[in-house]
């Protein structure tokens, strides 16, 4: 054979193979809606004028948003308090009678109380804040007995599980939203603002995370209530996924317009091994520890997400690294960046220069969200995560009272909650593709862009 036949074979061989399909992507089931069920996307409920609320879960996170709740009483009334521990009951009945509370609470203490809670004609809203293995079975029960429902995150633990929210919200029409406050930071919201205003172009590049080291927690054996302890060793390496994306994918899924304009298609998860862990355990416990024979918690997982229209979204998740806490946030678009930890912006025509710090303190003042700004106060009186809490659960409220569609709705917490199982699954494959679930089932493409809606002074409904 001739060298320019071999020549030939060789690449007939190579287009062969470069026209091949790519393998597909690893897809978990998606249920069909079935009759009578219809899209919440931009769910209205009429206006509730004083929304009644059981908080079921008053550790630290449910306590102090009940108190916040109290402070409004025109607004809203607090009318359950559930929790296993009669102790953080007792503490909540405190606060109340110190600050006079006008209205009478009902405190539940039985396992299975949040049933009862659930069927009373007396309520709207139901704020779980308990371990997440109850946030289903609760909200399922809440929405079929037409409450309202406020979830702590993650919203659920499974795939399966957010297709149940999903689509018991379909059923009933009944909001159910999950509580990720990062999406109401001061920092957040601001560069939802400027991604409204087109500062940034076209964003087609976010990147964010949980980066956040626990020994504090991880070697306290002696509070009862640490459920984040180390755990015992394995016997055969360790392989996670991304178990606590929300309050990194949450803000930056809203600056790419996810579910309202554009979806999350696949992911691809890698997982480190555990180097730190080791090390730390040794420091600790010493080498002869039982905690030090065998394998721990990997160091970081990293996963890369690609939409359907071609953007990227890359996240990290440690509680193992020895660093300083971070979200990692960070934005490009067709104009310009920005960057969360430290804060920094570029911005055409000058996007290959960083800002000076005066010049990113005017950014951040001139661009301050009008929903951040609306409750600023009451976040500087409140607190809670730097006053996101505060802003998250009055901006809450201020929907149901004057029945607007919820910022953050089911499909979010379905498909932010979702990539703790698709990112483990990735990891599993050793980093292959995996693909989401389109829980909104198509009709994120009839929306364009995330809103946030108002009232104005005028009595007109409008968005930011």
């Amino acid at each position: 054979m001739s060298h320019r036949c071999q020549l030939s074979l060789l690449l007939l061989f190579c287009l062969s193979s470069f026209a091949q399909e790519a393998p597909k992507p690893f897809s978990f089931p998606v249920p069909e809606r079935q009759p009578g069920q219809k899209s919440v996307l931009g769910l209205r409920v009429p206006p509730i004028a004083n929304v009644r609320i059981a908080f079921i879960g008053v550790g630290e996170r449910g306590s102090r948003a009940l108190l916040r709740f109290a402070a409004f009483p025109e607004k809203a009334t607090v009318k359950v308090a559930c929790d296993l521990y009669q102790r953080k009951l007792d503490a909540v009945q405190q606060q109340l009678d110190k600050q006079n509370y006008p209205y009478k609470v009902d405190y539940y203490t039985g396992s299975t109380d949040w049933k009862v809670i659930c069927k009373r004609d007396d309520l709207d809203l139901i704020y779980v804040a308990t371990p997440p293995g109850l946030h289903v079975p609760i909200a399922i029960e809440a929405m079929k007995n037409g409450k309202h429902v406020a979830l702590e995150v993650p919203a659920a633990g499974t795939i399966s599980d957010c297709w149940r929210l999903v689509d018991t919200a379909e059923q009933t029409q009944r909001h159910c939203m999950m509580l990720e406050n990062c999406n109401y930071g001061d920092y957040e919201l601001t560069i939802m603002n400027m991604v409204s205003k087109g500062l940034f172009g076209e964003p087609v590049h976010a990147e964010a995370g949980y980066l956040h080291n626990m020994e504090a927690y991880r070697f306290n054996f002696k509070d009862e209530d640490n459920w984040r302890k180390l755990g015992k060793p394995r016997s055969t390496p360790v392989i996670e996924g991304n178990s606590y994306p929300t309050h990194g994918l949450g803000p930056i899924a809203h600056w790419l317009s996810i579910n309202r304009g554009d979806k999350m298609n696949t992911i691809n998860s890698v997982t480190s091994a555990d180097f730190t862990l080791r090390q730390v355990i040794v420091e600790k416990l010493g080498p002869d520890s039982e905690y030090a024979k065998g394998y721990q918690r990997p160091d970081i997982n990293t996963s890369i997400i690609r939409t359907a229209k071609g953007k990227t979204m890359l996240l990290f998740y440690s509680t193992v690294l020895r660093r300083p806490y971070s979200r990692a946030f960070l934005l490009n678009g067709t104009k310009g960046f920005t960057e969360g930890y430290p804060q920094r912006f570029a911005l055409a025509p000058n996007f290959e220069k960083d800002q000076t710090p005066e010049q990113v303190k005017k950014t951040l003042e001139e661009n301050r969200h009008p929903i951040y700004k609306k409750f600023l106060e009451e976040a500087k009186r409140f607190g809670g995560h730097g006053g996101m809490d505060t802003v998250m659960d009055l901006r809450l409220l201020y929907c149901l009272n004057n029945g607007l569609p919820l910022d953050i709705d089911v499909y979010d917490s379905a498909a932010w909650s979702a990539i703790s199982q698709a990112s483990l699954q990735s990891a599993r494959l050793n980093g292959a593709p995996v693909e989401i679930p389109d829980f909104t089932r198509g009709d994120w493409k009839t929306v364009d862009g995330v809103k946030y809606y108002y009232i104005d002074e005028n009595g007109q409904e409008k968005t930011y």
